[in-house]
Order: structure tokens, then C-alpha cells, then sequence
């Protein structure tokens, strides 16, 4: 990537002042201990990178490159510590000078600059590993022949793609399982939609119909398409719409009603109870085979800490270890646990549905509770603020148990209330509503068309 034509030190490390002409060629340094020969590898590293590997990691406590650089005579004026490489880059067959100093080592002084040479030093920032230290080599040399590609792969930083790997396969199936019960939602948004328009069979055509029936009640231009920009409630103006959404709608309370007492109905469904059925036999699975719920607590706890590792120490007691054997360690555990993936899979996939029914009925609660309060006078929904407030708790178990295995006690609960009896206060502020809403007038047909276009148009 880059040949050395010349090295000057100055101030640096041991040496007040070196300076050598390398014309390029390949060199060797010798001497005895404490000569100063791992200080011009640090020279060469600092000034391609900024930083001095042996004064970071396991070892090396309160070290660093601006306290610890500069010459012992210079410890106070780091501005006046420096290396200057003049190098050539065959790639770009031209020469330049790197000039870095300790007093700002983040910032290297380029002679040319050109964005050639800017984007070679930043290629370069981002591989110290061409320096290696006598340690490491020796290392590197005593290392079992059956252990050597480790420990070349963690010289050359390629442990770290395995803690990425983890990490990206984690977010992967956060979004996989995120993604799924968007579309659970997504679901239970349309068919609230069409339950609102009355339509069974939803389609383009009947929706448009549906609408515009609406609309001819009102003596408005029909609604030609569902493009984005066209709206079902165009033409009605800014005061109808405000009655419309005054305190209380005969119509709209009726069909959140309506959908609150279906919604705790499809708990006692095939769906939903199957669901549960799955759940509740994964959960049992765990509990009952030790060894199964140990292999699920250990891979949780190994994807855990494979991201917590870095450098040679370890993030708990700072003792030293081989990062490459340990990475290696790890990943044979997650490989072993595939009775426990298999079985979180399988939690999984019936929670998700669990989870996104359970938030359908807390949000249907929620708008009963509001219809409530907003008749006159107020019918109380306390019953059904807890219990929206219950319901939430209990997706947040649920959702809990499959990342955390601590959780099945608690999530055992939670299934264990739904699809239970609605409690008789539940049932109360519901029969209240409902015949509170029979007290009401209908409202005439142009008032209904207007409500039912500014409803269908928010839904």
C-alpha cells in the first residue's frame, strides 16, 4: 500500500530526535532490550493511525498516547512530540509526507493534501494491525499450528465480524418479529375499516359504492378513486365536519362498541385459543426439561456477551484472555443450543399473534372508555381503563418471555387470563353504553353521511 522513504521522530518515545532515509526498501531493526526498537514500530503506527496498540487494552491501565508519548523530557509539551513519514504510494505512484503530532493525534498533516491521499491515510487509520508488538509475535509463533488461523483472524480484527454477525441476526429477528405483527395490526385496521363501511367482502369497488352513497346524500361530486390524494370526506366543509366531531357520535360509538364485544368474543375463537394452547405447551416444555431451559438462559446469556467482548479483558473482572479462543468458545455454545433455537421459534410464533390480540383489545377498550366518559352524564370506565392498563401489561410479558427466559412465570399469568369470563364490572360500563346510546335520536341522513365519511376517513 504504501513504501517508506524516510522517518523522522522527534521528541518521541525515547528518541529526542531520529531521522533515517529507508529509500523504500524493506529494513530490520536490532539491538538489545530497551534501544528503542519497538518505539520506531510505534513511531510508524502513531503516525498512520494516530494511536500506539501497546498503550491500549488488558495491561495497560491509566496509559495513553498523549500522556505517554512524548520523550520523558517532553511529557509537558506534547505539541513538540511528532513523527513525519515521507512515503510513496504505488497505487498512486507519488510521493507525500504524513506529519502527525501528539498534542492533536487525531488529525494528520498531509503534504501534497489531495483527496487521493486523504482517502489512503483514512485506509490506513482503519488497519493498525500491521504493527505488531514483539508480544503478539511471539505470541503468534507459540500458538498450537491448530489454533493459528484464531489467532490470525484476531490480528487482523476478523473476531469482530462474528460479534456483528450476532448482532445484525438479533435486530434481524427483532424486525422479522416486528414486521409480523405490523401486519397483524395492519390487519385489524382494515377490518375495522370495513367494518365501519359494511362491507363483508372488501373490495374496491364496494368500498367506492359504499362511499358514494354517502356522498350523493349530501349532493357531493363522487370520489372517482382511492388515490392518495383524493379524500372520502372532500367537498364537506370545515363547520360540518366540527359537528360531526363533537363530544359524542351515535354512530361511532355504536361500531367501537360493536367491535369491543367481538374482539372479547374472537377470545374464546379457535385462533386465539390455539394460540394460547401453543404457548402454553412451549412455556411447559421449558419448565419441565431443566436442561432444555438452561441450554435456552445460556444462549441468551452468550449472545449477550459476545457483545460485551472486546480487547483482551474481560468486561466483568478485567482478567486477561485469548479473545479469538474465547469468540470460538461462545460460538460452539450458541451451535449446541439447537433445542433451544427450535424452541424459541416455536414461542415465538405463537406469541406474536397473542401479542397483537392482546393490543387489539386494549386499544377497543380504550375507545369504549372514551365514548363513556363523553356521555352525558359520563358513564365510569374505570373498569376499563384497568383493564386496557392490564391488557398492555400483559403483551409486554408475553413479549418479554421469548428474549428473557425469566419471564415464564410471569407470562404463564398472563395467558392464563386471556380468553377468561369478562368480569361482570367490565361487562357494566359496556350495558350502560350501549343503552345510552338507544336514548339517543337517530340523527338525520345527511348528518349520518357526514359522520359516517369523517369516521371512515380517520379510520
Amino acid at each position: 500500500m504504501i513504501q517508506i522513504e524516510e522517518i523522522e521522530i522527534v521528541e518521541f518515545r525515547g528518541f529526542r530526535h531520529l531521522k533515517r532515509s529507508l529509500g523504500r526498501r524493506s529494513f530490520g531493526i536490532a539491538g538489545p532490550n530497551g534501544t528503542g526498537k519497538s518505539g520506531i514500530v510505534d513511531a510508524i503506527e502513531f503516525a498512520l493511525t494516530g494511536n500506539i496498540t501497546r498503550l491500549g487494552g488488558a495491561g495497560t491501565a491509566e496509559l495513553s498516547v498523549k500522556a505517554h508519548a512524548p520523550h520523558v523530557d517532553a511529557s509537558k509539551k506534547p505539541e513538540t512530540a511528532l513523527v513525519r513519514l515521507q512515503v510513496y504510494a504505488p497505487a498512486l505512484k507519488k510521493s507525500f509526507i504524513i506529519e502527525r503530532s501528539v498534542k492533536n493525534p487525531g488529525a494528520a498533516v498531509l503534504k501534497p493534501s489531495s483527496a487521493e491521499t486523504r482517502a489512503l491515510l483514512a485506509q490506513l487509520e482503519t488497519h493498525p494491525e500491521f504493527a505488531l508488538s514483539r508480544r503478539e509475535i511471539i505470541k503468534y509463533i507459540l500458538v498450537p499450528a491448530g489454533k493459528r488461523s484464531q489467532y490470525v483472524q484476531e490480528l487482523l480484527r476478523l473476531d469482530q465480524l462474528e460479534k456483528l454477525r450476532v448482532s445484525l441476526q438479533r435486530v434481524a429477528n427483532d424486525a422479522k418479529r416486528d414486521h409480523g405483527r405490523a401486519e397483524v395490526e395492519d390487519r385489524r385496521t382494515k377490518s375495522d375499516f370495513f367494518h365501519h363501511l359494511g362491507i363483508a367482502t372488501p373490495n374496491k369497488t364496494d368500498l367506492l359504492a359504499s362511499v358514494n352513497a354517502r356522498r350523493a346524500v349530501l349532493k357531493l361530486d363522487p370520489v372517482a378513486d382511492l388515490a392518495p390524494e383524493n379524500t372520502l370526506k372532500v367537498g364537506i366543509n370545515p363547520d360540518a365536519e366540527h359537528e360531526a366531531s363533537q363530544p359524542f357520535s351515535k354512530l361511532g360509538a355504536k361500531n367501537d362498541l360493536a367491535s369491543f364485544l367481538k374482539r372479547l368474543a374472537v377470545s374464546q375463537e379457535i385462533t386465539i385459543t390455539g394460540a394460547k394452547s401453543d404457548a402454553v405447551a412451549a412455556l411447559a416444555q421449558l419448565t419441565d426439561d431443566p436442561a432444555l431451559l438452561r441450554g435456552v438462559k445460556q444462549r441468551a446469556l452468550v449472545e449477550r456477551g459476545l457483545e460485551l467482548v472486546e480487547g483482551d479483558a474481560c468486561p466483568l473482572c478485567d482478567g486477561p484472555w485469548e479473545m479469538a479462543l474465547l469468540a470460538t468458545h461462545l460460538q460452539e455454545k450458541i451451535a449446541k443450543a439447537d433445542a433451544a433455537s427450535t424452541a424459541l421459534k416455536q414461542l415465538a410464533l405463537a406469541i406474536d399473534s397473542l401479542a397483537a390480540h392482546l393490543r387489539a383489545m386494549a386499544l377497543d377498550a380504550g375507545k369504549v372508555a372514551e365514548w363513556c366518559e363523553k356521555a352525558s352524564p359520563p358513564i365510569d370506565a374505570t373498569s376499563l381503563r384497568s383493564h386496557a392498563k392490564a391488557l398492555d401489561g400483559d403483551r409486554d410479558t408475553l413479549d418479554k418471555v421469548v428474549r428473557d427466559p425469566a419471564a415464564i412465570a410471569h407470562a404463564l399469568q398472563a395467558l392464563g387470563r386471556l380468553g377468561a369470563s369478562p368480569a361482570v364490572e367490565l361487562l357494566q360500563p359496556a350495558d350502560r353504553l350501549a343503552a345510552y346510546i338507544e336514548t339517543l335520536s337517530d340523527p338525520s341522513k345527511a348528518q349520518e353521511a357526514k359522520e359516517f365519511l369523517i369516521v371512515a376517513q380517520e379510520k
